[in-house]
């Protein structure tokens, strides 16, 4: 959840520098519910508050921009996941 929180509020930040958008103050609440079979987190809600006025169409293109985030990307869509294990190995003794 910090991921998702960090990178939504990262893009916004970027986004609103460059385009002149005050989001000073700016909080992000996420929520999320778990899931089973496989036991997982399977819903999620971002909140996101401004507290300045912003126009309908900032509203708009900054959900846009906060969607597009690397972390919501990979839920949306997500990637091939391998994994490895490995332990110590013993040390082999010198003859």
């Amino acid at each position: 959840m910090a991921s998702l929180g960090s990178c939504t509020g990262s893009v916004l930040v970027v986004f609103a520098e460059r385009h002149g958008i005050s989001l000073d103050g700016m909080s992000i609440d996420l929520d999320w519910k778990i899931a089973e079979n496989p036991h997982r987190i399977g819903e999620i809600d971002i909140a996101v508050h401004i507290p300045q006025h912003i126009t309908q169409d900032q509203q708009k293109v900054l959900m846009r921009v906060a969607e597009e985030c690397l972390i919501h990307n990979t839920l949306r869509v997500p990637p091939q996941v391998s994994m490895t294990l490995t332990g110590k190995k013993e040390a082999t003794q010198a003859r």
